[in-house]
């Protein structure tokens, strides 16, 4: 069953790197506003 977990880490990993691309996007927009 380890593949399972790994597929777990994965999904974890993604969902990490999407919200942190967002957050720097979003402080690219504000500081680009200011």
């Amino acid at each position: 069953m380890p593949w399972i977990l790994r597929i777990a880490v994965a999904v974890r990993n993604r969902r990490v790197v999407v919200v942190t691309r967002s957050m720097i996007r979003g402080l690219n927009q504000m500081c680009r506003l200011s």
